[in-house]
């Protein structure tokens, strides 16, 4: 494992828009991001077009964390991205015990792939929850070691909350996961408060409380290494299931 320390104070990344673009990803791959605020849409295509899938996440402080869906295989997983002072997509990808590079310089003019002109869902949350019934959701942030949302984080919930409404029929389970640093029954109660404050924000904001259902998985179900920094920031995340 890696370590790198370092002095000073870190300047503020602004989130404007700047993983938005066609990138080369590597060995005949090319992803394509579409960033709208702090929600992260796009595609990416492997193994010189033969294999591909969809991307979802949220950006936050200058950091992509996204759920990648190999279409093709059902294989999925998880994946972080920046964007370098080259305009470089630089990214790891995870898949069950596997970590590789991912990522590469903008793509030649003209490039195109599935989804470069396809027009981006109204509400990508709603959309997964219908085509999957499940979703993981990056960008709702907590203050660290914490249970209390961070402002941030409206954005997604909004977006949540618009979902549920637009099906009201269904109930849904919040659940919350941490990295394994600290005890696992810590991390368990910390994830349980942390989903027990999704549902309140959300029923505060309109959901019929009676529909959500709180549930701290802790560091139970990691998606990426937790050995890593990269992959405990993937495991930090909140995900939602129709029941």
């Amino acid at each position: 494992m890696d370590e790198v320390i370092a002095y000073g104070e870190q300047a503020a990344v602004p989130d404007d828009g700047r993983f938005t673009g066609i990138f080369d990803g590597g060995r005949g791959a090319t992803v394509t991001l579409r960033q709208d605020g702090a929600t992260l849409t796009g595609c990416y295509v492997d193994n010189g077009g033969f294999e591909g899938g969809t991307l979802l996440g949220s950006v936050a402080d200058g950091v992509a964390r996204v759920v990648w869906d190999d279409h093709g295989s059902g294989v999925d997983g998880t994946a972080l991205f920046v964007i370098d002072s080259r305009g470089h997509l630089n990214g790891v990808r995870f898949n069950g015990g596997s970590r590789t590079r991912w990522g590469g310089a903008p793509a030649p003019e003209g490039t195109t792939t599935p989804c470069s002109e396809a027009q981006a869902p109204a509400n990508p949350i709603a959309d997964a929850l219908e085509s999957a019934g499940e979703v993981t959701l990056y960008g709702i942030l907590f203050d660290f070691d914490q249970a209390t949302l961070r402002p941030e984080s409206e954005v997604v919930l909004r977006q949540l909350r618009d979902a549920l409404q637009a099906s009201p029929g269904g109930r849904v389970t919040i659940e919350g996961h941490t990295d394994a640093v600290g005890g696992d029954a810590y991390n368990r109660d910390l994830s349980q408060r942390r989903a027990e404050s999704v549902v309140a924000w959300l029923a505060v904001n309109g959901v019929d409380r009676a529909r959500l259902t709180p549930v701290g998985k802790g560091e139970a179900e990691p998606v990426a290494d937790n050995a890593t920094a990269d992959g405990r920031a993937l495991n930090r995340r909140v995900e939602v299931r129709r029941e």
